[in-house]
């Protein structure tokens, strides 16, 4: 991967839960590279259930609950160590 493809060698996401307003912090150990904000948009890391495996983290086998498939449980906002915001939902109209 060329340094023009690299935006960043990790990254942030903030994901909040929009049951209980609750946002986690998680650290992607992986670069945001050119189409990563397509898998954060429409791709794998766009679905409750990818995402909701993220909010939980590491949680022992008797607290971790099943997360549902669908969109909008969960938002997301990707920064880099700067905090340049690299891809976040779009606000869903009231």
């Amino acid at each position: 991967m060329s340094d023009d493809e690299i935006l960043a060698h990790t990254y942030i996401v903030y994901i909040t839960d929009t049951t209980t307003g609750e946002t986690r912090v998680v650290r992607m150990d992986h670069p945001f590279a050119d189409g990563s904000d397509y898998s954060w948009r429409e791709g794998n890391a766009s679905c409750d259930c990818n995402r909701g495996l993220w909010f939980q983290g590491d949680v022992d086998d008797d607290h971790f609950v099943e997360p549902s498939c669908g969109d909008g449980r969960y938002r997301v906002r990707c920064v880099d160590d700067a905090g340049n915001v690299l891809y976040q939902d779009e606000e869903e109209d009231a």
